[in-house]
C-alpha cells in the first residue's frame, strides 16, 4: 500500500445548537385527595425556562405514623385527611380559609396570622339545643392570633340557626389577640357570640375590633383581659337593650371567682364600671377608669389608664368606682350616676381633684368623722348636689368639711350643698403671709348648714391664732345657717362676699376679726327674740349680738382687727317680730393683755361710703364699746353722697 497523501484543510466551524434546560429547584408539598382518600406527595421541577413537572406520589394515611408540616398547605392536607400526629415545625402561619383555620387551631400552631378575609357559614346539627353554643373554631393549645388587618366572621344571608354559634372558643388555652382586624360574630338575627372562654382558658386582646350579638366576649369559665380594641354589638343589635353584654361572664362562675374580666384598655357602649355583675361589681381593673365620650348619637366608653391620664374625665357610676378612681390618683372624675358613700379624705399638693357631680348627688354619710382637705390639697364640686352628714344626722356646730393647712382649698361652683353640722370649716396656717392662705370658693352655689355654713376658728398657740390666714370668696351664692351664722369669721384673713344672700339663725356674717368687702349682698338673720347679749359680755362662736352684719369683739381678743366695708346695693331682711338690735352691730373690745398686740385694743371698723340701702339708723354701736371707726357717706355742697 502506498504512502497517505497530505492532510486536507479543515472545514469550518458548526453553528452553536440550542442551550440546554436545566432544572433551578425542586419543592416537596402535600396535599389532600378527596379522589383517592389519601395524601399526596407533590414533587415539582421548576425548570430553567419557566417550565414545571410534577411527580405525584400516593402517601397511605398510617394512624401510627408522625407527620411534620412546615406550611399552611401541608397541615391542611394531613387535616383533611384525618391524620392526627402531626408537628407543625414553623413558628408562624398564615391562614386564608376557615378550612385553614381549622387545621392550625387543631394541631396547636404558635402563631397563626390572617392572610385574607375569611366569611363562612356556620354549621350546627338541625336538632342542636337551643340553649346550647355551638364553637365554629376551636383553640385548645397556647397561641397568637394575628389579625393582620382583616376580618373573621360569617356569610351573609344566614338564616334561622337552631342553636347560638360560637365564632371561636378558647378551651383551656392561654391565647393572644392582636393585629387591628375585626372578628364579627354576626349571624343574621341570630344570638351569636365572637368570642366564648371556657375550661380555664385565658384570653388576651390587644387590639382589634369585636363584634357580638349580643356578646363579643364571653367568659363562661377563666380569664379575659383586654389591653386595647374596640368592643361593640353587630348591626342588628339594638344597643339598648344589649351593650352591657358585649364583654360578659357567667354569672354564678363570676360569684365564684371562675370567670374573670380585667379591662385594661378599650373601647365599648356600656360602662363596665357600673355594676356590671350587681351592686360592688366592676370589670374594670385597678388603675383604670372609664371616660365617657359622645360618639354621634350614642355614648360610648374608653378605659384608660388613671396613672398614664390626669387629665381625663373619669366616669363614677358608683362609690366604689368613685372610691377606686380616688385612690387611684384621678384628677378629675365626672358622676354618672347618684354616688353614695363615707368620708373622703384629701392630703397633699398632690391632691388636686375636680368632681363633676353632673346633675347627680353625691352623697357623704361620715359618721363622726369629718371629710378632710389637708395639707395643701385641692378639691372642686361642680354642677349639682352634695349632701353631708356627720353624727346622727341632727344640727351641730361639727364640721362636715374642713379645710386646713397651707394652699388648702375648696372650691364648690354651682353646687346645691345641704350639710347638718358646719358645712365648711376652714383653718388656716397660722401665719401671715396670704400666699399661703387656706382657701374657700363658693360661687353660683348654695349652701344649707346647720351651726355656720362656713366657720372659721380662732383657737390660740403661743400668743397668736392657731389657725389665721384664710381666704373666702363668696359670689352669686346664697348660703344659709339653721343654728348660727351664715358666715362666722374670726381670725386674720380676708373675707369677699359679692351679689349673694346670706341668712342665719343668729347672724348673717359676725366678723370677729379680719378683713371683709361685701357688695350687692342680701343679709338676713331669722333671730327674733330679746338680745341677752346687747347687755352682756360675748361668748365664743356665734353667742354674741343676733345683727344681720355684727361685728367686732366684746369677751377678749381674735388677735385682729375686724374691718368691714360694704359696697354696692346692700339689702336687710330681718325677723318681722320680737326685739332685736338694727341690721348692722359693731362694738370694739376696750381691754388686751399686754403681751397681745403691744397691749394695744384691737380696732373695729366699718366703711359703707360705696354702699346704697345703708342708713345710719342701720348701724348701733354697743353700749360701752371703745372707740369704732365708722365711715359713712357724706352730703356734697351740690346736695350728692360723696365719700367721707
Amino acid at each position: 500500500q502506498g504512502a497517505p497523501g497530505e492532510k486536507g484543510e479543515q472545514g469550518e466551524k458548526g453553528e452553536q445548537g440550542p442551550a440546554g434546560v436545566g432544572i433551578e429547584d425542586i419543592t416537596y408539598t402535600q396535599e389532600f385527595s378527596a379522589e383517592d382518600a389519601c395524601i399526596v406527595t407533590v414533587i415539582t421541577f421548576w425548570m430553567t425556562d419557566g417550565t414545571t413537572y410534577e411527580v405525584r406520589i400516593p402517601v397511605p394515611a398510617s394512624p401510627d405514623a408522625a407527620y411534620e408540616a412546615a406550611t399552611t398547605e401541608e397541615a391542611l392536607a394531613y387535616y383533611q385527611a384525618g391524620f392526627e400526629n402531626v408537628t407543625l415545625t414553623a413558628d408562624s402561619y398564615g391562614a386564608s380559609s376557615a378550612d385553614a383555620l381549622e387545621a392550625l387551631f387543631a394541631y396547636g400552631a404558635k402563631e397563626v396570622v390572617l392572610e385574607e378575609n375569611i366569611a363562612f357559614a356556620p354549621e350546627m346539627a338541625p336538632d342542636a339545643d337551643p340553649q346550647s353554643n355551638v364553637p365554629q373554631l376551636i383553640i385548645s393549645s397556647d397561641m397568637t392570633l394575628d389579625l393582620n388587618g382583616k376580618t373573621l366572621g360569617y356569610e351573609e344571608g344566614i338564616g334561622e340557626l337552631p342553636s347560638t354559634p360560637v365564632l371561636i372558643a378558647v378551651d383551656g388555652a392561654d391565647v393572644v389577640i392582636e393585629g387591628d382586624g375585626t372578628i364579627d360574630a354576626e349571624a343574621g338575627s341570630n344570638n351569636s357570640y365572637a368570642i366564648n372562654i371556657v375550661n380555664g382558658g385565658s384570653l388576651t386582646i390587644n387590639g382589634g375590633n369585636f363584634y357580638g350579638g349580643a356578646t363579643a366576649v364571653q367568659v363562661t369559665k377563666g380569664k379575659l383581659v383586654v389591653n386595647d380594641g374596640n368592643f361593640d354589638l353587630t348591626e342588628v343589635c339594638p344597643p339598648e337593650s344589649f351593650a352591657k353584654y358585649v364583654v360578659n361572664c357567667i354569672d354564678a362562675n363570676f360569684k365564684a371567682g371562675t370567670a374573670v374580666i380585667e379591662l385594661r384598655g378599650g373601647t365599648y357602649p356600656y360602662d363596665f364600671s357600673a355594676k356590671p355583675e350587681g351592686e360592688g361589681t366592676s370589670y374594670v381593673a385597678e388603675g383604670y377608669g372609664v371616660v365617657a365620650a359622645t360618639e354621634g348619637d350614642r355614648t360610648v366608653y374608653e378605659v384608660l389608664s388613671v396613672a398614664e391620664n390626669p387629665d381625663a374625665v373619669f366616669a363614677a357610676s358608683s362609690a366604689n368606682a368613685l372610691v377606686a378612681l380616688l385612690n387611684g390618683g384621678a384628677q378629675n372624675v365626672m358622676l354618672s350616676e347618684d354616688v353614695s358613700l363615707a368620708t373622703m379624705g384629701f392630703s397633699g399638693a398632690a391632691s388636686d381633684v375636680t368632681v363633676d357631680l353632673n346633675d347627680k348627688t353625691l352623697t357623704l354619710n361620715s359618721g363622726a368623722m369629718s371629710n378632710g382637705i389637708l395639707n395643701g390639697a385641692h378639691l372642686t364640686f361642680k354642677n349639682g348636689t352634695l349632701n353631708a352628714t356627720i353624727g346622727d344626722g341632727s344640727p351641730t356646730a361639727n364640721a362636715n368639711f374642713i379645710v386646713s393647712g397651707a394652699n388648702s382649698s375648696l372650691t364648690l361652683d354651682n353646687v346645691d350643698y345641704t350639710a347638718n353640722g358646719t358645712a365648711i370649716y376652714v383653718q388656716g396656717d397660722g401665719t401671715d403671709d396670704a400666699a399661703t392662705a387656706s382657701k374657700i370658693v363658693i360661687k353660683g352655689s348654695t349652701i344649707e348648714g346647720g351651726a355656720y355654713a362656713v366657720g372659721t376658728n380662732a383657737s390660740v398657740k403661743d400668743g397668736d391664732n392657731a389657725y389665721k390666714n384664710v381666704n373666702i370668696e363668696v359670689t352669686d351664692s346664697e348660703l344659709y345657717a339653721t343654728l348660727g351664722s351664715g358666715i362666722l369669721f374670726n381670725v386674720a384673713g380676708t373675707l369677699t362676699v359679692s351679689g349673694s344672700t346670706i341668712y342665719g339663725a343668729e347672724q348673717w356674717i359676725f366678723l370677729r376679726a379680719g378683713t371683709a368687702v361685701i357688695s350687692d349682698s342680701t343679709l338676713g338673720t331669722s333671730y327674733n327674740k330679746t338680745d341677752e347679749y346687747l347687755t352682756k359680755d360675748w361668748e365664743s362662736g356665734t353667742s354674741g349680738v343676733r345683727a344681720a352684719l355684727t361685728l367686732g369683739n366684746r369677751n377678749g381678743s381674735y388677735y385682729a382687727d375686724a374691718v368691714c366695708t360694704l359696697k354696692g346695693e346692700i339689702k336687710f331682711d330681718l325677723a318681722e317680730e320680737g326685739t332685736i338690735p338694727p341690721p348692722i352691730y359693731v362694738y370694739a373690745n376696750k381691754d388686751v393683755d399686754e403681751d397681745i398686740n403691744d397691749g394695744k385694743p384691737f380696732t373695729t371698723t366699718l366703711d359703707y361710703t360705696a354702699a346704697t340701702g345703708v342708713e345710719f339708723e342701720d348701724i348701733d354701736v354697743g353700749n360701752g364699746s371703745a372707740d369704732v371707726d365708722i365711715v359713712e357717706p357724706t352730703i356734697s355742697d351740690a346736695g350728692g353722697i360723696v365719700g367721707y
